[in-house]
């Protein structure tokens, strides 16, 4: 986490926005990932209000939105705007579903070949979800009452603002499962871009190899992506 806090730190887009501030990541799974081929459109969840693997909670109905996308709109790759300063897309849209309580966002693409390539990567499983970079405003111990909401946890953040979102292959929240249907193969490069595991030996990754394994410590799925030889 600390590398994408470093990364949305160093990007002089954010330079007025930051102020000095904390800076913090969460991601999740997309839930309920939908695409649009055509019209290059990807619709997904980048926050819910679910406690993270940090034992923390970021409130989504607390996360403003009036620096991004309302000024900033770019939209990255684990958020390393140094590898990719055009970003992967843009955000057209970003919503907050009262009913259970999810902020959703609509994605436009990129033309460009690391935008096919991610395109091909959410729809065979090997990138699956999102990350949030926000900015505290409001962070604190949970009261009862938000323990008794959302469950057991540490740090709740209550407030915060948002200052970019990015696709990413390790999310923190474990929870959904994956599973690959098809094959298809991608860059190495962008492979690594996407936080998939490196292999200088080989120029393409074959999303193909992905599997669901249980940990006896930890009930819950988790998803291990297998590199072939």
């Amino acid at each position: 986490m600390s590398a994408w806090i470093e990364n949305i730190t160093s990007n002089p887009k954010h330079a007025a926005a930051l102020l000095g501030g904390t800076i913090r990541c969460k991601s999740d799974t997309m839930e309920a990932t939908r695409i649009d081929r055509e019209k290059r459109l990807v619709w997904s969840c980048i926050a819910a209000p679910t406690v993270d693997m940090d034992c923390e909670l970021v409130v989504p109905d607390g996360i403003e939105r009036d620096y991004f996308p309302d000024t900033i709109k770019t939209v990255y790759i684990d958020h390393d705007y140094k590898r990719y300063p055009l970003g992967v897309g843009v955000c057209r849209n970003l919503s907050f579903e009262p009913v259970t309580r999810r902020l959703l966002a609509q994605s436009y693409i990129t033309t460009r070949a690391i935008g096919d390539e991610l395109l091909v990567a959410i729809e065979e499983g090997a990138v699956g979800g999102c990350s949030v970079g926000v900015l505290d405003i409001d962070v604190g111990s949970p009261t009862d009452a938000e323990l008794k909401l959302y469950g057991s946890h540490d740090e709740i953040v209550r407030r915060s603002k948002l200052i970019e979102y990015s696709f990413t292959a390790t999310p923190c929240n474990m929870d959904a499962l994956v599973e690959l249907t098809r094959r298809g193969k991608i860059r190495r490069e962008s492979a690594v871009a996407f936080g998939l595991p490196d292999s200088p030996e080989r120029k393409y990754f074959d999303t193909g190899y992905s599997r669901i394994v249980n940990i006896d410590e930890n009930p819950k799925p988790i998803r291990v992506i297998d590199y072939p030889d």
